[in-house]
C-alpha cells in the first residue's frame, strides 16, 4: 500500500529543456529573456490543447504529464514546429531550440499533486539525449502510439541512461510525415539511403556518361568524314590520290575506342560506390525482446 497521502497514476511524462539556456543567457542575457518567455508561452498553451497538465515549471524546463502517449507525442511535435515558427524571425544567435524527453508509467503523485519516481526521472534523461529541437521517447512509450500517429520513428538502439540501472530502448520522434513503416532502425535505414543516393548518382552518371560519349561519337565522326575528305583531295603530280583511306576505317576506330572509354568509366564508377557504401548484412538487427 502506498503511504498516506501518496497515490499513482499511469501517465506520460513529457520533459522539455531549453538547449544551452545558461550561455544564452550570459551571451545575450535581455535578448533571451525576452524569446523564453515567447516559447515558454507557448509551450503551456500547446501542453493545454493537447489535454495535458503542467506539473513544474522552473526556469526554461518545463515537466507535463499527459493521460496517453499519443497526446504527449503530439505536443512536442508542436511544441517544436511552434518554436521553429517563432525562430524564423529573429537572428540565428538569439533562437532558442527544446530538447524534450517522454516516458509512460505509472508515477507516484505526493500530497501537492507533483509526480515523482522513476518514469519522471527517466524524461528527464531522455531529455537529455535528444539533440536540439528533437525528441527522444521510450519504448513504454512508443508501443502506447498506434497507426494512426502520423509521425516515424526513429530506433535509437539500447540507452544506458545516467543512474538508472536497466538500458532503455530509446526512439527520435521524426518532425517529418511518415509514409510506410511507423518506424525503423537508424543503421539499416542510413545504409539505404547511402546506397540509393550511391544509385542515383550513378544512374545520373551514366546518362551524363553516355550523352557526353553520343556527343563525342559525333563530333569524331565528323571529324573523320573532313579528314578523309582532305586526306583523298591531296594527289600526286601524276593526278593520283596520295592517301588510299576510308572514311569507314576511322568511324570504325572511334566508335571502337568511344566504347571502351565508357566501360572503363561506368566499372570505375561502380568500383567508387562499392568501396563507399557499408554492407548491409554488418548493420544490426533489431529485436525489440532483447534487453
Amino acid at each position: 500500500m502506498p503511504a498516506e497521502g501518496v497515490n499513482k497514476k499511469v501517465v506520460a511524462v513529457l520533459f522539455a529543456d531549453i538547449f544551452e539556456y545558461s550561455k544564452h543567457t550570459e551571451l545575450y542575457e535581455s535578448e533571451t529573456h525576452k524569446n523564453l518567455q515567447n516559447v515558454l508561452e507557448r509551450a503551456h498553451q500547446l501542453v493545454s490543447k493537447n489535454s495535458g497538465f503542467v506539473s513544474r515549471a522552473h526556469g526554461d524546463s518545463i515537466l507535463a504529464t499527459f493521460s496517453n502517449s499519443l497526446d504527449a507525442v503530439y505536443c512536442a511535435v508542436e511544441i517544436h514546429a511552434a518554436t521553429n515558427r517563432h525562430n524564423f524571425y529573429i537572428v540565428e544567435k538569439h533562437q532558442l531550440k527544446f530538447r524534450i524527453g517522454i516516458n509512460f508509467g505509472e508515477v507516484i503523485y505526493d500530497i501537492n499533486d507533483q509526480p515523482y519516481g522513476n518514469v519522471v526521472n527517466i524524461a528527464a534523461r531522455l531529455e537529455k539525449m535528444a539533440d536540439p529541437g528533437d525528441t527522444v521517447i521510450s519504448e513504454n512509450t512508443f508501443s502506447e502510439l498506434d497507426e494512426s500517429f502520423p509521425f516515424a520513428c526513429c530506433y535509437l538502439g539500447n540507452a544506458k541512461l545516467n543512474n538508472i540501472e536497466s538500458p532503455v530502448k530509446t526512439f527520435k520522434v521524426l518532425q517529418h510525415k511518415r509514409i510506410g513503416d511507423r518506424w525503423f532502425d537508424v543503421s539499416k535505414r542510413i545504409f539505404k539511403i547511402e546506397a540509393s543516393k550511391a544509385y542515383t548518382f550513378f544512374v545520373a552518371s551514366s546518362i551524363l556518361v553516355s550523352v557526353s560519349i553520343l556527343t563525342l561519337v559525333t563530333a569524331l565522326g565528323l571529324f573523320s568524314e573532313f579528314l578523309v575528305m582532305k586526306l583523298q583531295s591531296i594527289h600526286d603530280d601524276e593526278g593520283k590520290p596520295l592517301f588510299d583511306v576510308e572514311a569507314g576505317e576511322y568511324e570504325a576506330w572511334a566508335e571502337g575506342r568511344v566504347k571502351e572509354m565508357q566501360a572503363q568509366a561506368q566499372q570505375a564508377m561502380q568500383n567508387d560506390i562499392q568501396a563507399a557504401a557499408p554492407q548491409e548484412a554488418s548493420a544490426p538487427a533489431l529485436n525489440m525482446s532483447d534487453e
